[in-house]
């Protein structure tokens, strides 16, 4: 099975998480290596406002980006996993 590279760029909505940062990255990281995904780096690129805000009540998000390799079928398995997840607002996978 051939594999691929991947970026994805995750925007986390903390507004309602009691836990910290620390504790949701890892939860991310280790549903993303059950699924099959082998991660070469987790970057916290901060918080960050939003150009445009849809919700008033939600400005600004914390950008995470994860490069990884694994097979096609990883991405949509990826963004299905966390589609009702309320902490993961965005998900975006594109190859690196």
């Amino acid at each position: 099975m051939q594999s691929n590279r991947y970026k994805a760029n995750f925007i986390l909505d903390m507004r309602h998480y009691t836990e910290s940062l620390e504790v949701l990255t890892e939860k991310i990281r280790r549903v993303m290596t059950d699924l099959g995904a082998s991660i070469s780096e987790f970057i916290n690129d901060g918080q960050k406002n939003f150009e445009r805000s849809v919700d008033r009540h939600f400005t600004s998000g914390i950008y995470l980006e994860v490069l990884f390799t694994g097979d096609s079928s990883l991405p949509k398995a990826i963004k299905e996993k966390f589609q009702l997840d309320k902490t993961i607002d965005r998900i975006l996978i594109e190859h690196y």
